[in-house]
């Protein structure tokens, strides 16, 4: 892809928890790009970091969990601590994975009455 430099918006990667080889072919091909940089290499998250040492400064995360419940607990940690942030989890083959970020999501609702704003109190929460 060509990029002129006024167009380029910089990118802030880290990269979490990923074995070493992996980390160094992710931080390779990341630093290939003229508008990306490493900005960090982490090792694992735990869930008992406070939201300050959760707070990132980055537009982007790369990491290696396996799914599971934890896993999504991490992700909601940081995804809350650095609402901007994509989290891309590669999948144990490298080759899939999936991306996290926040979205707000404005849901339409018609001729709300008492009852229906309790109601969907109780859907939502």
């Amino acid at each position: 892809m060509i990029f002129s430099g006024k167009d380029l918006k910089s990118y802030r990667v880290i990269t979490m928890g990923l074995p070493q080889l992996l980390n160094q072919l992710v931080v390779s091909i990341v630093e290939q790009q003229p508008d990306m940089e490493i900005v960090s290499t982490l090792p694992r998250l735990d869930l008992g970091k406070s939201d300050d040492e959760t707070n990132l400064n980055c537009d982007a995360m790369i990491t290696h969990y396996e799914s599971s419940d934890t896993t999504l607990a991490i992700v909601r940690k940081l995804l809350f601590s650095n609402p901007e942030m994509i989290i891309v989890n590669l999948a144990e083959n490298v080759r899939s994975g999936d991306i996290f970020k926040l979205e707000l999501k404005a849901l339409p609702v018609s001729e709300l009455s008492p009852d229906s704003l309790i109601q969907l109190i109780r859907d939502g929460a």
